[in-house]
């Protein structure tokens, strides 16, 4: 069997065209995500003061289905 991809080819040069990366340049919706967790983090921080240790379950419960629908998203191309 072969392969009909041939090796990359070594260089000393270093690359100067486009990887995609942005560097600290901050995406659309970053924003959005930078929110939510901080939302959520003050809603732990709230349950564990107010609930104890049943807030902490509870927090990684919606921790849980959040990430979830989190995943959903992503996977639909969302």
């Amino acid at each position: 069997m072969t392969d009909p991809h041939k090796a990359p080819e070594e260089s000393l040069e270093p690359f100067s065209g486009d990887r995609g990366w942005k560097g600290l340049e901050r995406s659309e919706g970053e924003g959005f995500f930078f929110i939510v967790v901080a939302v959520l983090l003050v809603i732990a921080v709230l349950a564990v003061f107010t609930l104890g240790g049943v807030g902490i379950g509870l927090v990684f419960l919606l921790l849980t289905f959040a990430s979830l629908a989190v995943l959903v998203v992503i996977s639909m191309g969302g």
